[in-house]
């Protein structure tokens, strides 16, 4: 083999491999991104049941109150996420277009705009099913205020938001 073809076939499996590192690098800060999220988006229901004197316990997708709350601070508890996913969102992207943080560290400003990203996509996509699907957080809070507006809803809710 002569050393031009030698010199292609190396190039040619490095590009192969750095594609590759690049890959495993973007769902890494993807997954890295979207648990951040999470754990917010859970953080803040959380945040939400203390202050209104429960005990909170954090699951990885849930967060479960010792008492149980009454129907109006479930309501609330549950709204809480969403609006915080909303507005977090919204408050990132303005720090992201005023600052460009992260910018001399490629994989963490990965990370960082997957924070964003999934933020705002949560956010809406909770608010945005409200309306088709009887499911999530926001049918929560919305089937306990029609409940409480003397409306019969078909929305889901917790065993302890029942109407009386």
């Amino acid at each position: 083999m002569n050393d031009a073809r030698r010199l292609t076939v190396r190039a040619d499996s490095q590009a192969a491999a750095d594609r590759s590192t690049l890959v495993r690098s973007g769902v890494v800060a993807f997954v890295t991104g979207a648990a951040i999220m999470t754990l917010l988006h859970e953080g803040s229901h959380a945040v939400a049941g203390g202050l209104q004197g429960f005990r909170p316990t954090q699951l990885p997708f849930a967060v479960g109150y010792t008492p149980d709350p009454p129907p109006a601070a479930e309501a609330r508890t549950a709204i809480t996420g969403p609006l915080f996913s909303l507005v977090s969102g919204f408050v990132l992207y303005a720090v992201d277009r005023l600052v460009r943080p992260f910018r001399a560290r490629p994989y963490w400003r990965l990370v960082w705009l997957w924070t964003v990203f999934a933020s705002l996509q949560e956010g809406f996509g909770y608010f945005f099913i409200a309306g088709f699907v009887p499911a999530g957080d926001t049918a929560v809070a919305l089937g306990i205020w029609a409940c409480r507006a003397g409306r019969t809803s078909s929305r889901p809710r917790s065993a302890s938001a029942g109407c009386s």
